[in-house]
């Protein structure tokens, strides 16, 4: 696409937000193993972005499933809530994110394989969103995409806001996403 990386509210109210970002040295099994283990701890949370991440929690249910080992790490997520409370540009928020399997979000999982698709994390609810991740020769690319209810009322300021939040989260976790996964990840025991 010309531009990747932008907002707007569209035509029926929706709010739009794009991003796209190169994360070096960072795999789409380390995503995956992110979005599962960072969930579980609200220290976890806080170190992606310490400025804007306050606190995350999980019911007990779902803690089992992101614990169980019976359970694709990529599949993991979904069904899951995430109970979230950050800043995500304006000013704090209690946040409910359910995740769901790329092929419920719509994604025809035909099309779900290497080269074209690492990855996906989808989520459905007042915000919509999706991280699509691609494996690159250094890393991985990740273009993320949300869809603000217009039951939000979503205005350019709410977006930019958005926009902002994930590029600044995502370059944040790039940086420490190697490290993390090396130390703690499902190999380091």
């Amino acid at each position: 696409m010309p531009s990747e990386i932008g907002y707007c509210v569209l035509p029926d109210g929706t709010g739009y937000v794009s991003s796209i970002l190169e994360m070096k040295g960072v795999t789409p099994e380390m995503f995956d193993w992110w979005f599962t283990w960072h969930q579980l701890d609200p220290l976890r949370y806080k170190i992606w972005d310490h400025y804007v991440h306050y606190d995350v929690a999980v019911g007990k249910k779902e803690r089992e499933t992101l614990l169980s080992d019976r359970i694709p790490i990529h599949e993991k997520n979904w069904e899951v809530t995430h109970l979230i409370n950050e800043d995500i540009g304006m000013g704090a928020a209690d946040i409910n994110i359910k995740f769901v399997s790329p092929e419920e979000f719509g994604f025809d999982m035909s099309q779900f394989k290497e080269p074209n698709v690492g990855t996906a994390i989808c989520a459905k609810g007042f915000i919509n969103m999706v991280h699509f991740v691609r494996r690159t020769k250094n890393g991985i690319e990740l273009r993320s995409r949300f869809w603000l209810s217009k039951e939000l009322n979503p205005t350019n300021n709410a977006l930019r806001g958005l926009n902002y939040h994930a590029l600044e989260e995502y370059t944040n976790l790039e940086k420490i996403l190697p490290m993390l996964y090396k130390e703690y990840g499902p190999k380091s025991k």
